[in-house]
């Protein structure tokens, strides 16, 4: 759960390396990937037998902060609703997006808003919503 909020951030960083090969193929089909990987990993916990998840990895061990995720029913629907969503909106960017403009700002301001949205949904801590609510504020700027 800790690598599905986090990949679309590390791929925005990857995103404007893999945007200079828009000669060869567009960007988007490069990137598609993530969030169907990140939607069908999520889909696994649809079910009647599903028990919520909790996930914890320690943040500021000296204040005793850590980022805590909490996967229920609710953030469940929201995670794909994100995931689901962030990859037609790839999709669709493919095909309507030309190659001449600046795809890679595109991909990589619409991946750290769905890693911000995913940290959102799925945060158990205030500090952690906080942190996540203020990247959603940053990337939705630019």
């Amino acid at each position: 759960m800790v690598y599905a909020v986090f990949a679309p951030l590390i791929f925005a960083i990857i995103i404007p390396f893999l945007s200079r090969l828009k000669h060869k193929i567009h960007t988007g089909w490069l990137i598609l990937p993530i969030p169907l990987l990140i939607f069908f990993y999520f889909i696994q916990f649809v079910g009647a037998g599903f028990e919520p998840v909790s996930q914890s990895i320690n943040w500021i061990p000296s204040l005793n902060i850590a980022i805590d995720f909490y996967l229920d029913g609710l953030s469940l629907l929201f995670v794909l609703l994100i995931s689901g969503i962030g990859a037609l909106v790839v999709l669709y960017s493919i095909y309507y997006l030309s190659k001449d403009e600046q795809i890679g700002h595109f991909y990589t301001y619409l991946y750290i808003f769905m890693s911000s949205m995913l940290g959102v949904v799925l945060s158990d801590n205030v500090f952690v919503l906080y942190t996540f609510w203020e990247f959603t504020s940053l990337s939705s700027f630019y």
